[in-house]
């Protein structure tokens, strides 16, 4: 479903519930989605930081500044996926809308919330009652946790009924 944003636009609440930054102001209507332009000016400079930190890289050391290897290949991995300095869906190859990044640690996989819906992505949101909020998780092909039955996850059963 499409509500309109603060900004006067429309987005899915589907995105609103799972894309970091974005709220919803008034939850019994659903509407206004808010902080939809910001969240999105927000992911595309945090790849152009990445992608400018990189370029600046020579080895491991930038300005003086001497990264860790688990820092370096954290910020190599996101460029790979960022590309000339945009976010873009692994599912489709869209660079446009807002993403969603795989819950694993050192994954800066991204995507659409729908494309990894349809991809048959792993998906679950944890609710905390007393604090009032939700904490949704994604996981990309290569960190989906196994079914509960110990079976691999069927990717190709969601292309079909796509």
């Amino acid at each position: 479903a499409l509500k309109r944003t603060q900004e006067g636009g429309f987005a899915h609440v589907t995105c609103a519930l799972w894309v970091d930054g974005v709220e919803i102001a008034n939850i019994r209507t659903m509407s206004p989605i808010c902080n939809v332009l910001t969240t999105q000016e927000k992911q595309i400079k945090s790849a152009m930081k990445v992608h400018a930190k990189m370029l600046q890289l020579g080895a491991h050391t930038s300005n003086g500044l001497q990264l860790d290897d688990e820092e370096y290949e954290k910020h190599r991995i996101l460029l790979q996926h960022v590309g000339d300095w945009r976010h873009t869906c692994v599912v489709c190859g869209g660079a446009d809308g807002a993403f969603i990044e795989c819950t694993h640690e050192q994954c800066m996989t991204r995507m659409h919330v729908l494309c990894a819906w349809f991809a048959g992505y792993h998906m679950s949101v944890n609710v905390d009652g007393e604090k009032g909020c939700i904490t949704p998780s994604v996981y990309c092909v290569s960190h989906t946790p196994q079914c509960e039955t110990g079976k691999e996850r069927n990717f190709n059963y969601f292309k079909q009924i796509r």
